[in-house]
């Protein structure tokens, strides 16, 4: 049976970041989800179908699922990502042209609550791209498999933050791939 692990935080806080980088050997981490519960399919059936012995879900809606997680698997290994809610506002605004300030009160209150439970690894999301901070995330949820350097380095120089600053609509996007023909 896997050990699961949960990544969690507001939106903008690096989730689909989180799952490639756990996706390495013997862990496999799915980004959102939670997305199938929509489906009425609980998260452990989903999360079953990974054949590694660590399976992990990064994902900003499982703030809406914590006390089914917490039931379920009450064991299982949490890293909380707090994020200044202004800059996951910020960023979400240059993506969708308008905020979600009640969502985002409403998500803090749950990521707080989150946050309390003794397995749980707090970690503000500017120390992210720290070595120290990113090994000790690693080995709160992959205990026995070792770091794995150059694989957090290549991913750590893509700074995928500054991707909030390049937003492309579908008519640039298809324009781009028209020039490289």
């Amino acid at each position: 049976m896997a050990v699961n692990f949960y990544i969690t935080g507001l939106p903008r806080s690096r989730t689909a970041w989180f799952a490639n980088f756990f996706t390495y050997g013997d862990s496999f981490c799915y980004h959102e989800a939670s997305k199938f519960w929509v489906h009425n399919k609980s998260l452990a059936s989903v999360m079953s179908g990974a054949d590694t012995r660590y399976v992990g879900n990064s994902d900003s809606g499982l703030l809406l699922y914590f006390d089914e997680i917490i039931r379920d698997a009450p064991s299982a290994k949490w890293v909380i990502i707090k994020r200044d809610k202004n800059e996951v506002e910020k960023s979400l605004k240059r993506i969708f042209k308008h905020g979600y300030t009640d969502v985002l009160d409403i998500a803090s209150g749950l990521l707080d609550r989150c946050a309390a439970i003794t397995c749980a690894m707090v970690v503000d999301f500017d120390a992210l791209r720290e070595f120290d901070i990113m090994e000790r995330i690693w080995t709160h949820c992959l205990p026995d498999i070792p770091f794995p350097v150059e694989r957090w380095r290549m991913l750590n120089d893509m700074k995928v933050e500054l991707l909030d600053d390049v937003i492309l609509t579908e008519f640039e996007t298809a324009r781009i791939f028209a020039d490289r023909r």
